[in-house]
């Protein structure tokens, strides 16, 4: 009985907190975060909620040096989206904020092998934080007959099968955010 309450405990949890399947665009963790740069991972010390990463900084793309501290954290074994597990001697495009804890949290990271030219020309001159990205979550059977998102001057409505790491939004010499593509669909 001890273990079914447990249990049901575990399901409650995981449902509250779990991971949001929602289609996403790679901009919007651009903008979310203070830090974009990449970084050889030098250290790793995994605790029981998060694991801690030192890193040597080869390049930034958003933010300055003199802000990033020399330890990153990011989830661990026990979260319930997974560990963010990055490997040591590793080169990695990392996205990163200050948490109100203190704490250097990832936001999101790629494997260096896997970021193309075309990924970082497009996250230094296409992203455009002032726009608003809407995803038109009835495309993808999560608001079942929801009306279609109206568009705007302020905000871009993404496509249908959109591309979430090339597509993006930014402002047209009308000053209107309009959706565009750039480096490959993946």
């Amino acid at each position: 009985m001890e273990l079914m309450k447990y249990g049901s405990l575990l399901v409650f949890v995981t449902a509250c907190f779990g991971c949001d399947p929602s289609p996403k665009v790679q901009q919007d963790d651009f903008c979310y975060a203070n830090f974009v740069f990449e970084a050889k991972i030098t250290s790793r010390n995994i605790g029981e909620l998060n694991i801690e990463y030192g890193f040597d900084v080869q390049a930034i793309y958003k933010g300055t040096a003199d802000n990033i501290p020399s330890t990153l954290v990011g989830d661990g074994y026990f979260m319930s989206c997974g560990p963010q597990e990055l490997k040591v001697n590793t080169f990695y495009l990392i996205f990163a904020k200050h948490q109100s804890g203190g704490a250097f949290q990832i936001v999101d990271y790629y494997n260096m092998a896997n970021v193309k030219n075309t990924d970082i020309e497009r996250i230094t001159t296409k992203y455009d934080c002032d726009c608003i990205i809407n995803i038109d979550d009835s495309l993808y059977g999560y608001v079942s007959g929801a009306p279609k998102i109206k568009p705007s001057k302020e905000a871009c409505i993404t496509p249908a099968n959109f591309c979430p790491r090339s597509g993006f939004c930014r402002k047209n010499v009308e000053g209107a955010c309009t959706w565009g593509n750039h480096g490959e669909c993946y």
